[in-house]
């Protein structure tokens, strides 16, 4: 019965098709992932009441990202959480601040970056990691 079952899977996948097969699987399921992740990370914005209240949210924080790195104690009513954060920074990138809110690190860092300046992508920090404008001033990236 074993012998039988060998023979059927390779006439089903050739040898050589094993390894890119499994290559195949695993690469629509990582884009698969990406696309859920981009669109819950979109309805975090609309449950923290939109893009004007985050960005709001977030100028009534800078005075303490001027004086800290980042921030990870996020008080628990302030709309800011709806979006998860890991914490919370500010870059400025010629001039321009962003805020920058990253809800996943380590392997593979993903976020928010916030302005009231530009909707160029171009323009923005972590040129070589994906971004998506999903409303003004405001981008979605992943590594």
């Amino acid at each position: 019965m074993e012998l039988i079952m060998k023979n059927t899977v390779k006439f089903l996948v050739p040898h050589g098709l094993n390894r890119l097969l499994i290559i195949i699987v695993i690469s629509v399921c990582f884009l698969v992932a990406g696309c859920l992740e981009h669109d819950q990370m979109q309805k975090n914005i609309e449950k923290a009441g939109g893009v004007a209240c985050v960005l709001s949210a977030c100028h009534n924080i800078r005075g303490r990202l001027l004086e800290q790195e980042y921030l990870t104690d996020i008080p628990t009513n302030n709309c800011l959480n709806y979006l998860e954060p890991q914490f919370i920074s500010l870059l400025n990138v010629n001039g321009v601040e962003f805020y920058n809110i990253q809800t996943s690190g380590g392997f593979h860092h993903s976020g928010y970056l916030l302005t009231a300046k530009t909707n160029h992508v171009e323009s923005l920090p972590f040129p070589k990691w994906s971004k998506k404008c999903i409303g003004t001033g405001i981008f979605i990236y992943n590594e």
